[in-house]
């Protein structure tokens, strides 16, 4: 079976190996926009409206329907096991099926959905076996180089998703004091989102509680320097606070 890819770009995977795919690039959204809408009627009209605005409705429809005929044509060639199957009348298209693990969307979801928010701070071996795999489909915005509205949508949605993700192992790692992991993944946060001054705020703790004193106050120029440059803002007082407490040599407790 093919392997929908829609993080960092609209890609096509089979066997492991990356292709081509024989469809155009609208079809291509049409086709990710029906399968996340997965047993949802979608009219007609709607879809035109968001694919097609262009156009007047009735040569909209007309694309439309040609773009349909374009997808059923590759989901017979791609998806011939009968797990999806794509159905259109004159008022509703819907894309039929129940299994949907083809897409990366769908595996980082609902492995995320099972693991980010368990109220324990500490995640069981198999979650973060379980969560790590989910974070790992995460390979760039979803839908990159697409300025859709329904795509920025769900790339800021999928984007904080992932961001509580990360965030949910980085407190996990911290809570057993495996300092050196939650680092790693509050590196990971600000490697896509620089401005989450709580990430720093919790690298700072897990430096200190570690015995990484400069590095701690190190992290916290780093965020100082960016809020500024950027921003023209200063740190929050709780983060202030917090490295005055490191360069007094106080204990800092990591939450």
């Amino acid at each position: 079976m093919v392997d929908i890819r829609t993080f960092g770009g609209f890609h096509l995977r089979q066997n492991g190996l990356y292709y081509s795919p024989n469809i155009i690039s609208c079809s291509s959204k049409i086709l990710v926009y029906l399968l996340i809408n997965n047993n949802i009627p979608q009219r007609r009209e709607k879809l035109a409206d968001i694919f097609f605005a262009g156009l007047d409705i009735g040569h909209a429809l007309n694309a439309l329907s040609t773009s349909v005929w374009r997808i059923k044509r590759w989901m017979k060639e791609h998806l011939a096991d009968g797990s999806m199957a794509l159905e259109a009348n004159r008022h509703n298209i819907i894309m039929i099926g129940s299994d949907t693990t083809f897409l990366d969307i769908s595996r980082f979801e609902a492995i995320l959905g099972q693991c980010a928010s368990p109220r324990e701070d500490v995640l069981t071996a198999g979650q973060r076996t379980a969560m790590e795999s989910a974070l790992a489909e995460y390979q760039g915005p979803f839908m990159d180089g697409e300025s859709d509205d329904w795509i920025l949508y769900e790339r800021e949605r999928l984007h904080c998703l992932y961001i509580r993700g990360l965030n949910k192992m980085m407190s996990s790692f911290a809570a057993e004091r495996n300092y050196e992991e939650a680092l790693d993944c509050g590196r990971r946060i600000l490697q896509v989102d620089p401005f989450r001054e709580y990430v720093h705020r919790e690298m700072i703790r897990c430096y200190a509680a570690s015995g990484q004193r400069a590095l701690a106050l190190r992290q916290f120029q780093t965020c100082r320097e960016m809020l500024l440059n950027e921003c023209s803002i200063e740190p929050l007082s709780e983060t202030v606070n917090l490295t005055k407490a490191i360069r007094n040599g106080s204990a800092v407790p990591v939450k």
